[in-house]
């Protein structure tokens, strides 16, 4: 699937950049092409100028032209026939037969259209003369390309010009030739750079896709298991509907306890569910953060004290903070309950509320069984567990950090995780000041 997505983006991408080459190749083969017409079309106005009207060519710029370019002047009865020729001196290696044949051809290809009238001025005077004209492109059996005009003098003679454009002809090949290898090698780097991004791009939206598959297959299973057990204990119950409630308290107990684990994991499941989709969940005001800590670390004192753990807390008074005091309860809720439940008897939990200058640091330590650095890296993703087996027993879901580092992000803050196996792990989560995020 994402192997198709990857080719789609190369593929839109390659005929993007196909149609800006081939935008952008065929303007300046155009702009080539007119300027070499352009310059082989003034030489032919300069060039029937001066036959018709007698006079010697004044313009230096187009007189530059006529040591450039090779012409044949032909000059014929009006009936067709050859009078003489004359042109520059390739004319010297060009026998009769040659020139006869470049004449047959243009009147040849004269004869299917009608003549046309145009005006030519003649720089710098700019004096204009009108002539009965017809052009054509010819070429000789020596493959010889030439641009040829065939016109009437005012004695009702004819003249051709033949002009050879072989090189503006090879020059025009050559350029055609160099934009197709352009365009292809260009296309051809366009096809691997655009591979190499399309990956890049397909990436974070595969590992996404997988995460979420992931995450909809552990939330099958984690919803499975007490559901399970909940129709296990029913049908014990359904099956000795002649014992007693408190008879049966037994299987009862297990239901509601899967009952109670199901709800918070649905619970759970909504609170992410929203905070992807980008609902608004925070309930923002101004709060003493000292107070609400201090509530909920107090209500840990008796879960610590029947673990036989020590438990210290140590909370600088009068920190008021701005976010949402029931995820920020939520918050320490978490990392203490995570603590209690992998730290051993006769060790210990501290928490410390510190005010800083310029933040607020929450740390929660333990002194249990720490977290190796393979396990350290994944603890914040869904439904990851160190112990499955262990975190089953203790009703974890592996839910819990997900949340809190959802919590911190939203109040803008940062949770770090630091942990040696066999002596402990400590959660660090810093907030900047109200004050500070204003700025």
């Amino acid at each position: 699937m994402f192997n198709k997505l990857k080719l789609k983006l190369t593929l839109a991408n390659v005929i993007v950049v196909g149609l800006i080459f081939i935008f952008v190749f065929t303007g300046v083969y155009v702009t080539m092409y007119n300027s070499i017409v352009s310059q082989s079309g003034q030489l032919m106005n300069l060039l029937t100028y001066s036959i018709i009207s007698g006079e010697e060519p004044q313009n230096p710029k187009l007189l530059g032209l006529l040591g450039k370019q090779d012409f044949i002047i032909a000059n014929l009865t009006s009936k067709g026939q050859l009078i003489d020729y004359n042109g520059t001196p390739l004319i010297s290696t060009l026998s009769s037969k040659y020139v006869n044949e470049l004449v047959d051809k243009t009147m040849a290809e004269g004869g299917k259209t009608n003549f046309l009238f145009i005006k030519i001025v003649n720089p710098p005077d700019n004096k204009p003369i009108q002539i009965a004209m017809k052009s054509s492109t010819i070429q000789s059996s020596s493959g010889n390309i030439y641009l040829a005009r065939l016109f009437k003098k005012q004695d009702n003679s004819l003249s051709i010009i033949l002009i050879n454009i072989d090189y503006e002809n090879s020059l025009l090949k050559s350029l055609r030739y160099n934009l197709i290898i352009v365009a292809f090698a260009g296309l051809g780097l366009v096809f691997g750079g655009s591979l190499f991004m399309a990956g890049k791009v397909v990436k974070p939206i595969k590992a996404a896709w997988e995460k979420q598959k992931n995450f909809v297959a552990d939330a099958s299973h984690e919803l499975r298991t007490p559901l399970s057990v909940m129709q296990t204990n029913l049908e014990l119950v359904m099956g000795n509907k002649e014992e007693t409630v408190e008879s049966q308290a037994n299987w009862l107990e297990n239901i509601y306890f899967e009952n109670k684990h199901m709800t918070r994991l649905v619970d759970d499941l909504l609170l992410l569910a929203r905070a992807d989709s980008g609902q608004k969940l925070l309930e923002l005001e101004n709060f003493s953060l000292s107070t609400t800590v201090e509530k909920t670390a107090a209500a840990f004192v008796p879960v610590t004290e029947e673990r036989n753990i020590k438990f210290d807390y140590a909370i600088d008074p009068n920190v008021n903070f701005f976010g949402d005091e029931s995820k920020i309860k939520q918050l320490v809720v978490i990392l203490l309950d995570n603590a209690v439940k992998y730290t051993p008897q006769n060790c210990s939990i501290s928490l410390e509320l510190k005010n800083n200058k310029d933040s607020i640091e929450l740390i929660v330590s333990d002194t249990g069984e720490g977290i190796d650095k393979e396990n350290l890296e994944k603890i914040f993703e869904r439904f990851y567990r160190i112990d499955k087996a262990r975190s089953s027993e203790n009703g974890g879901i592996g839910l819990g950090l997900s949340i809190a580092s959802w919590i911190v992000k939203e109040h803008r803050g940062t949770i770090n995780v630091f942990s040696t196996l066999g002596e402990g792990t400590t959660f660090k989560v810093l907030f900047l000041k109200y004050e500070k995020k204003r700025k």
